[in-house]
């Protein structure tokens, strides 16, 4: 199925954020590597290439984050993380929002095979507004999901530690 974009908008959002705040504050003594990797409905092509030619050694990274990975693909994922001894972290998109974008593609589908207007006029449908809707409240909810679980993976923070540079 496709994901929209909403995804790589999901993380494209998160490292904005990141450096919006590295602006405002220094961070605490860690990094933050931001990737998109493909294939990985087709055996993560893209993650077994990232780690066998990863620009930080292995000892050095502390997790991998997927965004909006499925059951079946976290799971082959994380045998293959597993092999180089990294933990899987997962953001999954609530369950609502899961049943929600099935009904509207559904309606979107019967719509296009109905109408007599050519396929590239129906952008404009109500249905593709409604599709446009859910796609930026799914990123909102895998970039916000996302987010939180950069902080729990930091763990606790002296405030102490942050300058304050606005």
């Amino acid at each position: 199925y496709s994901d929209m974009g909403t995804n790589l908008a999901a993380l494209l959002e998160v490292a904005r954020n990141e450096v919006e705040l590295s602006r405002r504050w220094t961070h605490p003594m860690r990094s933050v590597l931001f990737i998109a990797l493909s294939g990985s409905r087709s055996g993560h092509q893209g993650l077994e290439a990232f780690l066998r030619h990863s620009p930080w050694e292995m000892e050095r990274i502390r997790s991998v984050i997927f965004i909006g990975l499925d059951e079946e693909e976290a799971s082959s994922a994380r045998e293959i993380l597993d092999s180089y001894g990294l933990p899987l972290q997962v953001v999954r998109l609530p369950e609502p929002l899961l049943f929600e974008r099935r009904f509207v593609f559904a309606g979107e589908r019967q719509a296009r095979r109905d109408s007599p207007v050519p396929q590239t006029e129906q952008l404009l449908s109500p249905a593709a507004s409604q599709i446009m809707r859910l796609a930026v409240e799914r990123t909102a909810q895998l970039a916000s999901a996302t987010q939180r679980l950069l902080l729990e993976l930091a763990g606790p923070v002296d405030a102490s530690r942050f300058a304050h540079t606005d």
